[in-house]
């Protein structure tokens, strides 16, 4: 982190090394350049990471400055727990109720996959999950329910690549 105005300060030296406390995930950065005091004290920063689940990724906010510390506040979804997935559907016309979270694969499991042979020459798989995002695959959005995948000619052999990262996500 630095400021920038007549002139820059390091607010602390980068590390991922995050904090958990209490329900609060913070990031701290220390070793910042030296303030003009006496002790000659080195600056820091405090990012604190609050759930707010519409916020996407986010941004960070600054605060205050205080006891030679920077503080900043980043609201993000990405801050948030799992939100329990309840997974019924209800009909509206007969409002009879369904319940699919036997078909919701949880976080250890695997996603379900099925491909589209309509197009030979242009082959998608898609990664379902119901009720839920789909359990990671790289280079796909993390709050997906369905991810799209096509195949590419890689030295001669295909390889799968993400082509739609996020198709839907699941709402309750």
């Amino acid at each position: 982190a630095c400021q920038v105005e007549k002139s820059s300060w390091s607010l602390g030296e980068a590390n991922s090394r995050l904090s958990y406390y209490d329900g609060l995930i913070q990031l701290t950065y220390s070793n910042g350049s030296k303030y003009n005091n006496k002790e000659h004290t080195l600056r820091s920063t405090i990012i604190s990471f609050l759930c707010d689940p519409e916020a996407g990724a986010g941004r960070p906010e600054f605060q205050v400055e205080d006891n030679y510390t920077y503080n900043f506040r980043w609201y993000t979804s990405y801050a948030c727990p799992p939100r329990p997935h309840e997974c019924l559907v209800t009909d509206p016309e007969t409002l009879d109720q369904y319940d699919l979270s036997s078909l919701s694969r949880s976080t250890s499991g695997s996603n379900w996959q099925t491909m589209d042979l309509s197009d030979t020459l242009n082959l998608k798989k898609y990664y379902i999950n119901i009720c839920r995002p789909i359990n990671a695959v790289p280079g796909c959005d993390r709050h997906a329910s369905v991810c799209q995948m096509k195949y590419i000619s890689d030295q001669g052999s295909p390889k799968e690549v993400v082509s739609v990262s996020n198709m839907g996500i699941s709402k309750r």
